[in-house]
């Protein structure tokens, strides 16, 4: 019987998390894991760990998180693994060339982009604001260069109008996994033979900078409607309206009537702004995020400091799902004994729910404290675990089972007062 050979994974953000999954659900799974080191995050910048290596300790993988790969006690270190192939997606450190001589296969890199256009750290928001209207997954053979190697597979994904970076990021995500799924035996076998890419068609994805993302309304409205778009999650658009930054996270440029004025912002009540520019103008919403913050400072300032009680008659489903997370996330219990207790408490009409908001919040905690930690005027302190558990279930419900804003404030809001007040 012939040995499954011998894999091994390196990535880091959530991006490279289903291609993880991938290679676990085939033969024996990776022999290991490599991940950058844990980074200081959020307000109070302490140490968290990545998505990869969260999923990797759940799967109990040997675990390794070098701070470079240059070092020769690192490179001795993975030398002693005996790669057969080495599979990279979204890594974040640079491989040289000793790293990628080692596996008897080579290194292979989930990218995503259609090379060789959009090489570099950022090919999603890059694609978005270039208005390209299709994008996708590559799987390349790595060499020495940035995203220069040949291309083993491609496939492709449509960029429909009004899709966020971050919408596209899950499905280049997943598009990664699949393909990686579906073509490793035939990798392993080496049966796929890599095309070189066409250095005149290169273009360059440089990382996103926080200086990009303000709002310049003298140009083009498709222009900004494509940067809202991109920089959503992050590192969100932003102008200033009123001597006050406005985050803005959806827009769409619409045409103008004839008569429109050249260029002028409208206020739009409390749904909405508009900006025109020439013949086009551009609508987006008022972040909800906003509303959420000021709930959020309220029930900080007249809640108890220490958490809410622990049980509620009658108790928005919401609100018990921030409760059960508040035992997670700041008090040390795993969601394995704290649910089942909330699922006691909860309409078997609203178990779904109620396993979807704890589950979804713990999956995708790293990007949504990282969002709530930047929308938050004033950070919490540790022991408001509560209030925070609770802003975090707003943002899964909004961002992730795209319910309505007006809905997402007026439920998280009314969890908030029947947390603080269980009677009512």
């Amino acid at each position: 019987m012939t040995a499954w050979p011998r894999l091994i994974f390196a990535g880091t953000p959530e991006f490279a998390v289903p291609s993880l999954r991938a290679l676990l659900e085939t033969g024996d799974g990776p022999v290991a894991v490599y991940t950058q080191p844990d980074r200081p995050a959020g307000r109070g910048r302490q140490l968290r760990p990545s998505p990869v290596k969260t999923q990797a300790l759940a799967a109990d993988i040997p675990l390794y998180q070098p701070a470079t790969l240059r070092d020769p006690l690192a490179q001795a270190e993975l030398a002693a693994l005996k790669p057969d192939l080495l599979v990279v997606a979204a890594y974040g450190l640079i491989l040289p060339p000793a790293v990628l001589a080692l596996p008897r296969l080579g290194c292979v890199n989930v990218h995503a982009s259609l090379l060789p256009r959009w090489r570099g750290a950022a090919p999603i928001q890059r694609a978005i604001l270039a208005g390209d209207s299709e994008t996708g997954i590559c799987l390349m053979k790595m060499d020495a260069g940035l995203d220069t190697g040949p291309v083993y597979a491609r496939a492709r994904c449509p960029i429909p109008r009004g899709l966020t970076g971050g919408e596209l990021h899950d499905r280049l995500a997943t598009l990664g996994a699949v393909t990686l799924r579906d073509l490793l035996p035939d990798l392993l076998a080496g049966n796929l033979i890599a095309e070189p890419q066409d250095p005149s068609q290169a273009s360059y994805a440089p990382k996103l900078e926080k200086t990009e993302a303000g709002l310049d309304w003298h140009r083009p409205a498709l222009e900004l409607e494509r940067q809202v778009l991109a920089f959503n999650p992050q590192p969100v658009a932003q102008t200033q309206i009123n001597d006050q930054t406005l985050r803005v996270w959806r827009a769409r440029a619409e045409i103008e009537p004839h008569d429109a004025v050249p260029w002028h912002r409208t206020a739009g009540g409390t749904n909405g702004d508009r900006c025109r520019h020439g013949r086009w103008r551009v609508a987006f919403n008022r972040s909800a995020i906003t509303r959420w913050t000021a709930v959020a400072r309220r029930r900080v300032s007249g809640g108890p400091s220490a958490g809410w009680p622990a049980t509620a008659h009658d108790m928005n489903v919401r609100g018990i799902a921030a409760q059960t997370l508040g035992q997670v996330l700041g008090g040390g219990r795993s969601l394995a004994t704290a649910l089942p207790p909330a699922l006691s408490r909860t309409p078997p009409r609203d178990h779904g729910l109620l396993q979807e908001l704890c589950y979804g919040v713990c999956r995708w905690h790293p990007q949504l404290q990282a969002l709530l930690d930047h929308l938050l005027i004033r950070p919490l302190a540790g022991a408001e675990h509560m209030v925070r558990a609770l802003l975090l279930t707003g943002l899964y419900q909004l961002w992730h089972l795209r319910i309505p804003e007006h809905a997402a404030v007026a439920e998280t809001a009314a969890a908030a007062r029947q947390l603080q007040n269980p009677g009512r």
